[in-house]
């Protein structure tokens, strides 16, 4: 009620002008209001809304008719002509003059009009398609002021094609002009069309067309066209949905069409040249395509069930079941070794599964090549090599790797970075060449080393940017060496067959997969090379490099997968098959452009003796020395000129002659993943392989391996520190929201507080310089064994891409995201992360009161732990809203107590009775209000006056009913409690029978027969649980 001052108006007191000069004063009840004045407010309420229906009805019938409007609208069109810019551009888009004379379109001072007809043949409206599209093409051409909506309150729908009685299809398209009549000239059939493609918007119209048309589930298919780059907009998919929803509704089958219009830059149905194309999909294969997760239709109940227990969201996890392994052979504490020996006597590959913890790389340092036969050097392979950990292990000798110098970071060696401090001088100036050159696929980088003027040098001494081969040769003189996978030598270069190798964790070190990264530079590259070659055969490549230019365009979330690319591909042009010879010869990188060193030929020096031979020598060295290139100058160089390699092998993975491959596309940037055999060869050519992995999953090892493993494992109790599970945080993944990090350094802080040795693992994107990183520091690391307090922050998926790829190259299928085996594969590599992360507290390093915290919701299944929420640590993690749930469930709960009605409060008064300012309860009010309007004023507040006259007619079997669910359903609103589990568990029982066991027609119906206070205690216990579960959703 508002009136600019107080004007004294009984039972309402003055609560103080409105805010933005209004001039309007605000008032409020000043007594709860009565049940008579309940009644009366409820009266006026259905009086004005009465009063409202009939003002809009009135006012839709004043509107022109069809013949009416067809009428007005053909006197206006004759007034007007088509100028001969619009006619150029309608032949533009492939019309003739037959066809635009059919159309009737009608140049205007913005544009030309485009006439709707519907299936009569009338014209029940008009678009004018703008010159100037850059707020927009089409607009609403209303002559005269008429509106645009039809008698009905719809907007009209545009009719193309010839009548069918009964048509066997329709075909339904986005657009009202030229859009839906060339759908209809290209399928031979009716064809509707909708503004903006908002059919829902006007279901009346449409099914009169149908009508019309004489159009009938049993005899009428319904074709859906989709435009192109619609998949990767997800407002534009919910349209979809909902259109499509409403078309199954009215029982027809609807076939969607696809042509692989995957990105904007594909082509609509208006600009197919035919429908050869054009492939059939069933709705349910067009959301998979579009990788759309339907929302399922709104209905009451189970909105609510929805919104108060949500279901889990998708982790991408699996269901797990218990791991077996054939063959397993235990061995008991202290007798690992002699099992280790035993073991690779008959075996040539060999699984150590035991538990992390449990001492299995300190049992590697204590090994020596005498202690197997035939064994004359050790080699213990791990990923962080020159940082061992394991004191046995230190005094192995490192096998060096190319470095461009190092650095110390936390005590450990890494390789430097722009700006931070030498520790050790580079052994290699040319690593970063190399590593060009490994950018560009190319893995024979020998020649780089080949024309180092430092290469005598570097195989005899060592220094400032030279002395990799000294030391490689040094080192090779050790019977135990330690390793990084990458840095091993190939089988061709050195003779495993009495090397005994030592895998540390199998899983991440054994890489069989590499991968080539391609952009739109390098397809430009390969287009120009080809196109100047002009090498009959090979032009047959141009339209494919040209479509997948087209495709690195992609700027969807998740980009295109194999399958995505191939039909993309496949469907646009054909896949050429040409010999890969000719492709290999003219690509082939020219690396004779690092090899441009100038000296004396030798046979000046043999004709020179003395000083003049010595001067030669002096005069060689300086011209080598101006003529070689600098390190850097050779990394431009290889940049700029080399052709990177890669287009013979994505034609194979496309055509499917290399299986074991995979593409994807992301963010601009083609992946070619391959089988990457060089390790496996390594592992392959050695005496013996050990292999040590608490988590690896032993068939994932033999299928990488193709070849049989044999499994050994520790039989032993572990100890393990206690382990609780913050669930109400997400994954905290790399992608986290303020209140996430907020609630995580809160935690952090207190920990810290409490217990002065608490450590932080988490990913390198959050860590501080004092922090443990995932996967680097989670595995095989002992750096947190004086560590009390372990935070483990984040779920350690990897890249999905990347895991696709992987799983590509390991089986040589493509998944979809959803296949079953691709997400138990994906579980395991998570779980295996996280295994591996709580064993740096497991086993020998766990110490007696350990504690793990886990901030993730990852189900951990088995493993032993305790669910809690950030706020059962601190109070300082808990968010605003928790706390404004605590403080209203207890005034709720003394309002139920008191008896006090908050039922009729108005919103001032009841922010008032919650003790909260009115900008806070205002604030908190978006997740309230709906509960007040949705459920309150829909379903109890208002009962009286929406149920349906079907309830003085219901027979006696559903009145019994309704006495049953009423008496039932009170009972158990007993038992709702401002306590969440409590609330959550009733509310849980309410849902279930309201959604499986009560008739949907009798909700209304029973809820109506609820007692007062049943209704209030009802509402309470919804607004509680709404905020409670809203913070953990």
């Amino acid at each position: 009620m508002t009136h600019p001052q107080n004007i004294g108006v009984s039972g309402w007191h003055y609560l103080g002008e409105t805010q933005g000069s209004y001039y309007a004063g605000k008032y409020g009840r000043s007594h709860q209001e009565s049940e008579s004045e309940r009644r009366q407010r409820q009266e006026t309420n259905r009086n004005l809304r009465a009063a409202q229906q009939k003002a809009k009805h009135e006012q839709l019938a004043k509107l022109p008719d069809a013949a009416q409007r067809d009428r007005l609208y053909q006197n206006y069109l004759q007034k007007f002509t088509l100028n001969e810019l619009d006619r150029s551009d309608l032949q533009r888009r492939g019309l003739n003059e037959q066809e635009i004379a059919r159309l009737g379109a009608k140049s205007v001072k913005a544009g030309y009009v485009l006439p709707m007809r519907n299936p009569k043949g009338q014209i029940v409206g008009a678009q004018i398609r703008l010159r100037d599209g850059s707020s927009g093409r089409y607009r609403w051409h209303k002559p005269f002021g008429i509106a645009a909506q039809q008698q009905n309150g719809e907007l009209p729908l545009a009719f193309h094609g010839d009548r069918q009685n009964p048509p066997s299809r329709i075909i339904l398209a986005e657009g009202t002009g030229i859009k839906p009549y060339f759908a209809a000239r290209l399928r031979q059939c009716p064809a509707i069309g909708a503004s903006g493609g908002q059919f829902v918007a006007s279901p009346n119209t449409l099914l009169d067309y149908f009508q019309s048309l004489g159009a009938s589930p049993e005899q009428t298919k319904l074709e859906y066209a989709i435009d192109a780059g619609d998949v990767a907009n997800p407002s534009v998919m919910r349209r979809h949905q909902k259109n499509l929803d409403s078309l199954t509704d009215l029982g027809y089958q609807i076939d969607v069409l696809w042509w692989g219009q995957f990105t904007k830059s594909d082509r609509d149905i208006d600009e197919l040249t035919d429908a050869t194309n054009i492939e059939i999909l069933t709705i349910e294969q067009f959301f998979q395509i579009a990788n759309y997760q339907a929302i399922p239709k709104f209905a009451p109940w189970q909105w609510l069930q929805n919104k108060l227990f949500p279901k889990p969201k998708a982790k991408g996890f699996t269901k797990r079941s218990p791991q077996f392994i054939n063959n397993l052979q235990e061995y008991p504490a202290g007798a690992r070794r002699e099992t280790w020996h035993n073991a690779l006597q008959s075996h040539k590959h060999v699984l150590d599964a035991s538990a992390t913890g449990t001492g299995k790389s300190y049992d590697v340092g204590l090994l020596r090549p005498e202690m197997f036969n035939g064994i004359a050097k050790i080699i213990y392979i791990s990923k962080d090599s020159r940082n061992v950990t394991t004191e046995t292990l230190q005094d192995w000798q490192v096998l060096p790797a190319r470095h461009n110098g190092l650095t110390t970071k936390n005590g450990k060696l890494r390789r430097i970075k722009q700006g931070e401090a030498l520790h050790t001088s580079a052994n290699c100036s040319r690593s970063g060449a190399i590593a060009a050159l490994r950018n560009k696929a190319i893995t024979d980088t020998s020649i780089v080393c080949e024309t180092c003027p430092l290469l005598k040098a570097c195989r005899h001494a060592s220094g400032d940017g030279y002395g990799f081969r000294h030391e490689r040769a040094k080192a090779f003189k050790s019977a135990i060496l330690r390793s990084h996978p990458q840095s091993l030598p190939s089988p061709e270069e050195y003779d495993y067959a009495h090397t005994l190798l030592v895998w540390e964790e199998v899983g991440e070190s054994l890489v069989t997969m590499r991968q080539i990264q391609v952009d739109r530079a390098d397809v430009d590259a390969a287009i120009a090379k080809i196109s100047r070659a002009q090498i009959t055969g090979l032009e047959q490549l141009l339209p494919m490099l040209t479509h997948l230019y087209e495709l690195l365009g992609d700027q969807t979330r998740f980009g295109l997968n194999y399958q995505a690319i191939k039909k993309a591909m496949t469907k646009a042009i054909a896949i050429p098959t040409i010999d890969h010879t000719l492709i290999s010869d003219l690509l082939q990188p020219d690396l004779s452009i690092l090899d441009k060193v100038d000296g004396i030929a030798d046979f000046e020096f043999e004709q020179a003796k003395g000083k003049d031979k010595r001067e030669l020598t002096r005069i060689n060295q300086l011209l080598k020395r101006e003529t070689t290139l600098h390190a850097a100058e050779i990394e431009k160089k290889i940049d700029r000129e080399v052709l990177k390699q890669w287009l013979t092998e994505f034609i194979d993975i496309l055509t499917g002659k290399i299986q074991h491959g995979d593409l994807s596309i992301h963010h601009g940037q083609l992946t070619i993943s391959l089988r990457d055999p060089q390790l496996l060869k390594i592992a392959h050519s050695a005496s013996g392989n050990l292999y040590l992995d608490a988590t690896v999953y032993p068939a994932d090892l033999a299928l990488k391996l193709d070849r049989p493993i044999h499994v050994v494992k520790q039989a032993h109790t572990l100890s393990m520190p206690t382990i609780y599970q913050v669930t109400n945080l997400g994954r905290m993944g790399m992608q986290r929201g303020n209140e996430q990090i907020r609630k995580a350094a809160a935690i952090a802080l207190h920990l810290q507080q409490v217990d002065p040795t608490t450590k932080i693992i988490d990913f390198k994107k959050f860590a501080d310089h004092d922090d443990g990183v995932w996967f680097r520091d989670s595995r095989g690391s002992n750096d947190f064994k004086d560590v009390h307090t372990l935070i483990i922050n984040g779920t350690p998926c990897p890249n999905l891409a990347a895991l696709r790829a992987e799983f590509a190259t390991l089986t040589g299928l493509h998944p979809e995201t959803d296949d079953p085996n691709f997400v138990a594969f994906v579980d395991r590599q998570i779980l295996a992360n996280i295994q591996q992360c709580f064993g740096r507290k497991s086993g020998n390093r766990f110490q007696e009161g350990d504690v793990i915290y886990f901030l993730s919701d990852f189900d951990l299944g088995d493993l032993p732990h305790n669910p809690i929420k950030a706020s059962d640590i601190t109070a300082a993690a808990m968010d605003k809203q928790e706390v404004l749930i605590l403080e209203i469930s207890q005034r709720v709960e003394q309002a139920l107590v008191n008896g006090v009605d908050l039922l009729t409060m108005s919103q001032r008064q009841l922010a008032t009775w919650l003790d909260l300012s009115w900008g806070k309860f205002r604030h908190h009010m978006q997740w309230i209000e709906p509960l007040l309007k949705d459920l309150y004023s829909n379903l109890i507040q208002n009962l009286d006056e929406n149920i349906s006259p079907i309830s003085s007619n219901l027979e006696t079997s559903d009145q019994e009913l309704i006495e049953f669910w009423v008496r039932v359903t009170e009972r158990f609103l007993i038992d709702v409690r401002t306590d969440s589990d409590v609330t959550k568990s009733t509310l849980a029982g309410l849902m279930e029978f309201f959604g499986e066991h009560i008739p949907q027609y009798l909700h209304q119906l029973v809820i109506a027969k609820f007692s007062r206070r049943s209704r209030q205690q009802l509402l309470a216990s919804f607004a509680i649980a709404a905020g409670i579960f809203s913070t953990t959703s």
